[in-house]
């Protein structure tokens, strides 16, 4: 992987799915609070997620952009994915963003600097 592909803030880093990672990402896209708003509630196959991780490997080769994993630097378990994706038939390229339950309305714990 190529080190310019990684995106880190104070708290998370990003970065282009591998192939390895099929697994975990299945598992956060079966969770029915995701699948809820990905999958029309719909359970996928775990070789499904395997080709799409195919497909993002290819999208970034020729494109430069597909999905990337967010994870946390203190605790690296996936939290969530995002990045561009091609839906529906013509493809029209979306913007797709999920995150594990756990994280959702959390704010940044920024400290604001008094005036």
């Amino acid at each position: 992987m190529d080190d310019r592909a990684i995106i880190e803030t104070e708290r998370l880093r990003l970065r282009p799915f591998e192939l390895e990672e099929a697994e975990q990402l299945h598992a956060l896209w079966t969770r029915p609070e995701v699948r809820r708003y990905l999958w029309d509630d719909q359970v996928i196959p775990p070789e499904q997620t395997a080709e799409i991780l195919q497909g993002n490997r290819e999208l970034f080769a020729t494109h430069g952009f597909g999905l990337w994993s967010i994870r946390q630097k203190a605790a690296p378990a996936l939290c969530g994915f995002g990045g561009y994706w091609h839906f529906r038939d013509p493809p029209e390229l979306e913007l797709i963003l999920g995150l594990v339950a756990d994280y959702w309305h959390r704010a940044s714990r920024r400290r604001r600097v008094p005036r």
